[in-house]
């Protein structure tokens, strides 16, 4: 994996780390141990607003 890809992940993990510690008042290690949950939850929200964004661009096509 290139390093330039590691450098983004652990950001972005932290980055939800940190998001969650202030958005949920939890300490930062309970946010730490919670970080797969994190990143998987993120990336499922990420992956149904694309989908949904394909699925009304689809639609507004058709009717055009």
């Amino acid at each position: 994996m290139p390093l330039p890809l590691i450098v983004l992940s652990a950001a972005v993990t932290i980055a939800l780390v940190l998001v969650a510690t202030l958005g949920f008042e939890l300490s930062f290690g309970r946010a730490a141990l919670l970080a797969p949950v994190l990143v998987l939850s993120f990336g499922a929200l990420v992956g149904l607003v694309l989908l949904w964004t394909r699925v009304a661009l689809e639609s507004v096509r058709k009717r055009g």
